[in-house]
């Protein structure tokens, strides 16, 4: 049985949200639909699966193919990232620093951009 453990990061981003938050639609402050945070997911779940490449951290390939990302806004406007992988993620990451390394990249700034495309309306 494969052990996961869970590692969160918060990522402060200029956007503000409200502290009722709807998923379900957009609404007329222009807050963040489900669609948008599935797709915010799905690129930066692709853009640590490379980071995890590049750096040449691959024995099975366990840790590429269990890592999952997920987002959530909070009530500050920042955007939080919950990364769900194989338990011996978090010592691969502390060593080696995949996750801040991926801050790091073009396409991690571009990500940033969306989300707060995404909540342009939201003060």
């Amino acid at each position: 049985m494969m052990e996961k453990e869970e590692l969160v990061h918060i990522i402060t981003l200029k956007s503000k949200l409200r502290i009722k938050y709807d998923f379900t639609k957009r609404s007329k402050t222009n807050d963040i639909t489900k669609k948008e945070i599935k797709i915010i997911e799905r690129n930066l779940t692709k853009l640590l699966q490379r980071q995890i490449k590049k750096q040449g951290h691959i024995k099975t390939g366990k840790m590429i193919r269990t890592i999952k990302v997920k987002v959530r806004p909070d009530r500050q406007g920042r955007m939080v990232v919950d990364i769900n992988a194989v338990f011996y993620w978090k010592y691969v990451n502390g060593r080696f620093k995949i996750f801040e390394n991926a801050q790091r990249t073009r396409a991690w700034k571009k990500i940033e951009k969306d989300f707060n495309f995404y909540n342009r309306g939201v003060r």
